[in-house]
């Protein structure tokens, strides 16, 4: 379980890896020499969400270790905290006045996006697996 755990994470690294310099690269073409300003921007977002993805992995595997009650409305209320999280980061972001806020915010979109997708993946794999165990008992 565990090595499935730090397998799983592995791979949310890899994407965020590859995901932050396609949309770098992406940007930089539309927008040109300006972009330069936001290559940091971009990697801490790419660190914000791999931590978070990261985190809501590790808590779902504790509740499914539990066999918690819990765990169909936990995975709302995670995807709910990382929208909470993602609006809060963006509304500081605009507030700060960091360069290029359209491009930030569709970057943060993307992430957000790219989460939700690989998480979801990764439950229903999950979820799948287990009711296929409990029909062969």
């Amino acid at each position: 379980m565990q090595n499935k755990t730090a397998l799983t994470i592995a791979l949310n690294g890899l994407m965020y890896c590859l995901l932050a310099p396609i949309l770098y690269i992406m940007e930089y073409y539309i927008g040109g020499q300006e972009i330069i300003r936001m290559a940091l921007p971009l990697c801490l977002l790419a660190l914000f969400f791999f931590l978070v993805t990261s985190c809501e992995m590790l808590i779902v595997r504790q509740w499914k270790a539990k066999n918690s009650k819990i765990l169909t409305n936990g995975y709302l209320m995670l995807k709910m905290m990382r929208l909470l999280l993602s609006v809060i980061l963006l509304t500081c972001y605009l507030l700060l006045k960091g360069p290029q806020p359209l491009y930030f915010a569709i970057s943060l979109l993307v992430f957000y996006f790219a989460a939700i997708i690989f998480t979801t993946i990764i439950y229903v794999k999950s979820e799948r697996k287990q009711t296929n165990e409990k029909d062969k008992k």
